[in-house]
């Protein structure tokens, strides 16, 4: 009895074993599906197209296309790709480059090597992708053009069922020339960890940093930007009902020409945004950006599309302000040899009751905001156009005023009253 318990053991352990490749090669077409869906879904900048996924045994075949557009033609660039998946017992590989049409087209690039996209997946889940892009190297010598890029490398690493995320890129440097123009690039990385909340919002932080970005033109001095970099945070609250996000970009130094100015930096905020209203802005915003692409003269159906969406996008702002919220730039501040720029601005609305959130009245009789700018009045004299035909009749108004060697805004919205320095402008007219 127990020998033939152990045969029947044994049995089923080989049954599995042998059908594990089948249901992870089965698990791995639909992880590409689905991670296809999202990604086309989730962004405008291209498609990605799956022609053909053969699947067998312990391998399967993919093809397919990535489709680059653009927005305001409508032109399209298409780069062909093939790749092979093997299927073990707890994960499959997928391996993926560019089709060999397009090493063809891309030799002038890339030279024999050719973008490489590896994607390792799991039965429990976590898949993990590395892309290498080779370095380029491209020069016309009748025209004086140039392009030359480092190797770049990034990978990411999707667990959740594709909720949760951990990227990281690196691209050492790019240069791109041209008769009298030069740019170029050095050291830029990226890094984010994200997971999704809910609809289009993603939770989570980030950081992108450039060594150094210089531009070059003959016509003009030229810009170098050192130490760039941009963090960003967004975080869930109020059991995921609602969001805080925050941004900052800071430069460490900015010269231009034989000048050399300090560190710039600037701040932007959002607290207790309506997470469900700003998930419906994002696909309005979608929606509209697909309907203004040029296709021909638009039909009636699409004129009428169109004029519905603006009237939904109208009811969900007034939606997302409705439940109150606040944007505010915390900090400016721009360093000169004349003198620092600096402000700060913030725009609040408080909760509004449901049945009131339609009255546009009610919405903007809500708002609450201030601003303060300062600028050094070297700065604005050294353009005597500027201070002529935009300064003077500003100052003329009092919406700007001479404190010492600094011009000042400072600006206050109540009651649907704007109170500029010393002068009042009621809110209505503007809108």
């Amino acid at each position: 009895m127990k020998r033939s318990w152990m045969l029947a053991a044994g049995a089923l352990v080989l049954a599995l074993a042998a059908s594990a490749p089948w249901l992870v090669g089965k698990a791995t077409e639909t992880q590409w599906q689905r991670a296809t869906a999202e990604l086309n879904r989730n962004q405008a900048l291209f498609r990605l197209e799956t022609g053909r996924y053969d699947r067998h045994y312990l391998s399967a075949d993919v093809s397919g296309r990535l489709v680059f557009t653009n927005p305001e033609t409508g032109q399209a660039i298409t780069i062909p790709f093939q790749g092979e998946v093997s299927h073990g017992l707890l994960g499959s590989e997928l391996d993926v480059t560019t089709s060999e049409r397009f090493q063809v087209l891309g030799q002038p690039l890339f030279g024999e090597r050719r973008p490489h996209l590896v994607m390792a997946s799991r039965l429990w889940g976590t898949v993990t992708l590395e892309l290498n892009v080779p370095a380029v190297s491209v020069e016309n010598t009748a025209t004086g053009e140039s392009f030359n890029a480092a190797e770049a490398y990034g990978w990411a690493r999707i667990t959740n069922q594709g909720r949760d995320a951990e990227i990281d890129l690196r691209w050492p440097g790019m240069a791109a020339r041209a008769p009298g123009v030069r740019l170029t690039f050095d050291d830029l990385r990226l890094s984010q960890q994200l997971q999704q909340v809910r609809g289009q919002l993603w939770q989570g932080g980030g950081e992108l940093t450039l060594a150094q970005v210089s531009l070059a033109d003959t016509d003009q001095p030229a810009v170098t930007l050192k130490g760039i970099t941009v963090r960003g945070k967004t975080t869930a609250t109020d059991g995921q009902q609602r969001f805080d996000s925050e941004a900052e970009l800071e430069v460490e130094e900015l010269a231009v020409a034989d000048s050399s100015y300090g560190q710039q930096r600037m701040s932007f905020a959002i607290q207790g945004a309506h997470l469900d209203s700003w998930n419906r802005l994002s696909e309005l915003f979608a929606d509209l950006q697909s309907l203004a692409r040029p296709s021909g003269q638009p039909t009636r159906a699409q004129v009428d599309r169109q004029l519905a969406l603006m009237a939904e996008l109208s009811d969900t702002l007034k939606a997302l302000a409705g439940h109150g919220l606040t944007v505010a730039v915390p900090e400016l501040l721009l360093q000169t040899p004349e003198g620092d720029i600096t402000g700060r601005a913030s725009l609040q609305h408080p909760l509004v009751p449901e049945a009131e959130r339609a009255n546009l009245r009610v919405v903007m009789d809500g708002l609450v905001g201030d601003l303060e700018l300062a600028v050094p009045a070297a700065l604005v004299d050294k353009n005597p156009q500027l201070a002529r035909d935009v300064l003077r009749p500003l100052q003329s108004q009092g919406l700007i005023v001479r404190d010492d060697d600094v011009y000042r805004i400072e600006a206050r919205l109540k009651d649907r009253v704007i109170g500029v320095n010393e002068t009042s402008i009621p809110l209505p007219p503007l809108i």
